[in-house]
């Protein structure tokens, strides 16, 4: 059960009004795309579904309040906030309202509107309902207008800025391997599926999995790639790549060229997800990259990745009752930092009525 963003704004604003910083209430011009060199981005993809555009409707929506509070995090916090001036990217699908792309531009971000995408040979049935929209994050292969992307998804909570990610070495495009035809389901390219590009970069993190101890968990050649947080190269003729799976890829039943439900290629139950998996297999030849464990997100976490300086922890913090049993001490900072950002908005207000 989630509370609503009324809800939280009342709850955590009087609890929380007296830690906010004068560092928070600044304006919210401090990053511009154009200062932003050799075209990084950070980027999520929002596509709520609303009843109408009404405040209430808006407001009341927790993925809105979460990218908005992901955005403040990259932007404007004092602690996480970039200092290069790297821009923050929001994909929206065109059922979301256009009310929305412009509360996000009012606070610093760059909205791109995006086509859905969905298979037209066969029916996508995700394993929550939530992740219905989630194939539209292939179009991040497409936006050649950008050297370098990193995707996250809203349910992050920074602890420390990202914009070092950029200069690690598994953020740098690589060779593709040549296909091994022994086994091409696993290692190369099967018929249907067209050339790949000669390099390529998709760097990830591993699942978890748990939240038991230890943490990080070490990471091998079966582990899955984490798909709330990758960088990518975008790439025309990898986008073709992709789409192309995406089709053929799909439950038609020829177990020869598949090995999930339906002789699918990757899980489509997971959708986007199951897909980067299959086209970024570690035995393939484009194997995804490993961001060091425990360094970059860490998802299900535990206080572990907290005390070991996990840049962003990925997981439902708002939850009521803490089903998923979240340590206290991640709730209660993910509760300050929505204080924060309200302080924040509520400078931000007063400084545009002066």
């Amino acid at each position: 059960m989630l509370m609503s963003s009324n809800s939280m704004r009342t709850l955590s604003t009087a609890a929380l009004r007296a830690v906010l910083t004068p560092l928070d209430a600044q304006p919210m011009d401090t990053v511009t795309s154009s200062s932003a060199s050799n075209r990084f981005a950070y980027s999520t993809l929002l596509s709520s579904h609303l009843r109408d555009d009404s405040d209430e409707e808006i407001e009341g929506d927790i993925y809105i309040l979460l990218t908005r509070l992901l955005l403040y995090q990259l932007l404007h916090h004092p602690e996480t906030r970039t200092q290069r001036a790297i821009p923050f990217v929001v994909g929206l699908l065109p059922h979301v309202p256009a009310k929305v792309a412009s509360l996000l531009e009012s606070e610093g971000a760059i909205v791109k509107w995006i086509d859905p995408i969905m298979p037209r040979t066969w029916q996508s049935t995700p394993g929550s309902d939530r992740w219905a929209d989630q194939f539209a994050k292939l179009q991040w292969f497409n936006m050649t207008e950008f050297d370098k992307m990193l995707y996250l998804d809203t349910d992050m909570m920074l602890t420390r800025p990202l914009d070092d990610i950029w200069d690690e070495p598994e953020a740098v495009p690589i060779s593709t391997r040549e296909p091994l035809m022994r086994d091409p389901i696993e290692n190369g390219l099967l018929p249907d599926e067209p050339p790949l590009p000669l390099t390529y970069l998709f760097a990830s993190v591993g699942e978890q999995g748990t939240r038991d101890p230890p943490h990080p968990r070490p990471v091998d050649i079966d582990t899955s790639l984490q798909g709330g947080f990758w960088m990518m190269k975008p790439d025309r003729q990898l986008f073709n790549y992709v789409m192309t799976v995406l089709e053929v890829g799909g439950p038609h039943g020829d177990a020869a060229h598949g090995r999930f439900s339906g002789g699918a290629r990757f899980d489509t139950s997971f959708m986007e997800m199951g897909l980067l998996n299959y086209v970024f297999r570690s035995r393939g030849p484009m194997p995804w990259r490993i961001f060091t464990p425990g360094r970059w997100s860490c998802s299900v976490p535990n206080e572990e990745d907290l005390h070991n300086h996990c840049a962003s922890l990925h997981d439902k913090f708002w939850f009521v009752g803490n089903p998923a049993g979240l340590p206290q001490l991640l709730v209660e900072r993910w509760w300050h930092l929505l204080g924060r950002w309200e302080g924040f908005m509520d400078g931000s207000k007063d400084m545009q009525t002066v």
